[in-house]
């Protein structure tokens, strides 16, 4: 017989976090192909449209299962249960917090530059490659702190002796 591993309401939320930076990085690659369609010919530019509405659909299959299963989750909770807590949760607390203070210093950049060397762009470019560059810092962000938790490089407290 095969037994379902029942999952703690943490590890269905790390597992949607997770999921959830995924998809946000899908978003930061259709920003990023709009942003691409000012600067390319005619025939490249239906391309990078499609894969901008493939990007995105791909985003909605990878994030819309994960937002119904935790959906799902708080719904079953107990009204005086707190919310799940776990390090993938922290983890994206931390990316979310880095990627709105690097949105501003990006922000401050664009702002510069458009004033003085970038003021033929378009508006619609500047906002696509500004939402891209947010939303990608921000995946990638949350994926380097995972994988920098994921190395203890054995700081266990419970593996030294007491007194050492």
């Amino acid at each position: 017989m095969s037994q379902k591993k029942i999952q703690s309401p943490a590890e269905i939320a790390d597992k949607a976090m997770q999921y959830i930076a995924i998809g946000v990085f899908l978003l930061a690659l259709a920003q990023a192909c709009s942003a691409l369609i000012f600067f390319v010919g005619e025939d490249m530019a239906v391309l990078l449209g499609y894969a901008k509405i493939g990007f995105g659909i791909l985003a909605v299959i990878v994030v819309f299962p994960q937002f119904l299963r935790l959906t799902r989750l708080k719904m079953n909770m107990q009204s005086g249960c707190a919310e799940p807590e776990g390090f993938i949760i922290d983890v994206y607390k931390r990316a979310a917090e880095r990627a709105f203070a690097f949105t501003f210093v990006f922000l401050v950049f664009m702002d510069y530059m458009t004033r003085n060397s970038w003021s033929d762009l378009p508006t619609e470019f500047v906002i696509d490659l500004i939402l891209a560059a947010s939303l990608a810092f921000f995946s990638l962000s949350f994926f380097v702190f995972n994988r920098a938790g994921d190395t203890d490089e054995g700081e266990d407290d419970f593996d030294q002796v007491q007194g050492q």
